[in-house]
């Protein structure tokens, strides 16, 4: 098989883009079958707003997906989605099953959902005090209005003192536990 140039992985994205969804899936499956490591990327460029939660061909080559491809699609993926169940359904078929596991891949997206998931994470590593004040001061750095609200909400629910900041969100004691546990809590106190 002959390596596809630059231009013409552009030019299949345009035209996988224009498919429908059976001739797109039809097309995923082949071209992945084929070579996944060149064409990976170009199919979930090509993916649009499709939801491969609801596609059978993705839910089995996810299984086979390597620990690279899973990482790819779940960076290309992750902000495809805007509820925490459908965004926790990917990563699982991804393979990220485990809590800690989740933590890379969410903690470098800026979305609610993403955050959501990630303050829950990172209750099941509460004990790794360090871990938690790499991971808030890595959210601090990135410096987002959402990474810098959910940096407030680790130090008051983690009881993480020592981390400095200025922080505007103010919550009660009685919030912090909807914070981890009611998405529609959480994303209403993370307006800004």
């Amino acid at each position: 098989m002959q390596t596809m140039k630059k231009t013409e992985h552009e030019l299949l994205v345009r035209r996988l883009q224009r498919m429908d969804d059976a001739e797109y899936w039809a097309a995923f499956e082949r071209y992945y079958s084929e070579s996944p490591r060149e064409f990976l990327v170009t199919l979930l460029r090509g993916m649009g707003e499709r939801d491969p939660l609801s596609s059978d061909v993705f839910r089995s080559l996810a299984a086979s997906f390597s620990d690279i491809d899973r990482q790819k699609t779940a960076e290309r993926l992750i902000d495809l989605y805007d509820e925490p169940s459908s965004l926790l359904s990917l990563l699982h078929l991804l393979g990220y099953n485990e809590p800690a596991s989740l933590i890379p891949i969410l903690i470098t997206h800026q979305g609610k959902p993403s955050a959501f998931l990630l303050l829950r994470a990172l209750r099941y590593v509460e004990e790794d005090r360090e871990l938690l004040m790499r991971v808030a001061r890595f959210l601090l750095r990135r410096g987002d209005a959402v990474a810098f609200n959910l940096a407030s909400v680790m130090r008051l629910s983690f009881n993480l003192d020592s981390l400095r900041g200025t922080f505007s969100l103010r919550l009660e004691p009685w919030q912090l536990d909807k914070m981890e546990n009611d998405w529609n809590f959480f994303s209403q106190q993370m307006l800004f």
